[in-house]
């Protein structure tokens, strides 16, 4: 038995003597090849493990190299050369994704990399650019921000940053535009004016809230049974973004008791959601006077029809 273990053990180094001059030749497959049989000779091989993530990097199978490194790292968790070669070919597949406009990928694959090691400025500026890329420019802002500290007076960054600060600002004025609109009742100006906003900055909240409570209401408007249903759904998307407000449940109210005058449960739980979110409010307390007025009437309507 400890002759055929010896066997194995240097077959395994054997294996891998020759996958280390492969990889010298550039013969990244045969060394893929070579460590394999090692491993299977020896699971906890780590320097086989190590080679193949090596020629499989070379050869661009990164989450094949990833899973070499990996399990590396499983075996001695504090070895820096192992974990920043699993951070390095994460950021390699997150550049790869976000060049595919994989942009919620390659983030993934950055906030993998980062527990593997705190990379400095490469991993803060390529996770920069990808939550630019995604819209998401008040995060991506902080990041430059932290990247100028490492890069003082950094020509390219400033110049981003510029253009981020230009975006907001036009994106405020076509929200202000938008408010106007609204408040004339001129929705379809003040929808066209919010999604402007949201081109030039897709992580404006303000807006994309007013954009859901202006579609509610100009569907509501509009009237039919569809579109009572849509201006429902507005309503809600707009109370997903901001659940302490109590703006979209009572618009929600009013829809749905005009999608159907007979049923009223639904406008008066509506109601009663936006006047316990703000009691206080002017709206909240409206909310309360539409919650009394539909009971009253649901009441009559049921002595009505028990006669």
């Amino acid at each position: 038995m400890v002759s055929f273990i010896l066997m194995v053990l240097i077959s395994a180094c054997s294996h891998l003597k020759q996958a280390h001059e492969y990889y010298d030749q550039g013969s990244y497959s045969q060394v893929v090849r070579l460590c394999r049989e090692a491993i299977r000779a020896d699971s906890s091989d780590t320097q086989a493990y190590f080679l193949m993530g090596n020629a499989l990097e070379e050869l661009d199978s990164l989450q094949a190299a990833e899973e070499a490194f990996t399990a590396c790292v499983q075996q001695y968790p504090d070895n820096m050369n192992y974990r920043q070669s699993v951070n390095c070919v994460l950021l390699k597949r997150a550049r790869t994704a976000k060049q595919d406009s994989n942009y919620y990928d390659a983030l993934n694959m950055i906030e993998r990399a980062e527990r593997f090691h705190t990379d400095s400025t490469r991993q803060v500026a390529l996770k920069a650019d990808v939550l630019r890329d995604m819209g998401k420019h008040d995060q991506a802002v902080k990041l430059y921000h932290v990247l100028l500290t490492f890069k003082k007076d950094s020509i390219p960054i400033l110049r981003i940053l510029d253009d981020l600060q230009t975006r907001k600002e036009r994106a405020e004025q076509w929200f202000e535009k938008g408010n106007q609109y609204q408040s004339k009742r001129r929705f379809e100006a003040a929808i066209d004016h919010y999604e402007k906003a949201l081109t030039s900055k897709p992580d404006f909240e303000e807006a994309q809230y007013e954009l859901y409570i202006t579609k509610g209401r100009l569907y509501y408007r509009m009237g039919s049974s569809e579109d009572l249903w849509e201006s429902i759904m507005q309503f809600g998307y707009a109370a997903n973004i901001h659940p302490e407000r109590a703006e979209p449940h009572y618009y929600m109210g009013f829809a749905y008791h005009k999608k159907d005058r007979k049923e009223y449960d639904n406008a008066i739980q509506a109601f009663e959601k936006a006047a316990d979110l703000q009691p206080d409010s002017e709206i909240g307390q409206k909310a309360v006077n539409k919650v009394r007025e539909l009971r009253a009437h649901q009441k009559k309507m049921q002595e009505f029809w028990s006669h």
